[in-house]
């Protein structure tokens, strides 16, 4: 099953700078100004914080 996001809305909307979805899978890449940049992962259908993946190098940081 391939996933879908129908809305997003960051909590705090002054501080959302942007997301980037990864080439091969479907992690994606959230960037915001107090928490940097955070990568959520699809698992059964549910979307976690995945504290242990490494950035490709094709994601880049405007504030970096």
């Amino acid at each position: 099953m391939t996933p879908t996001v129908f809305t997003f809305e960051p909590c705090r909307k002054s501080d959302f700078w942007g997301i980037c979805w990864e080439n091969d899978n479907y992690n994606l890449w959230v960037q915001s100004g107090d928490l940097g940049l955070i990568c959520y992962t699809m698992s059964d259908e549910v979307w976690s914080i995945d504290d242990s993946a490494v950035r490709p190098d094709y994601i880049i940081s405007k504030w970096e």
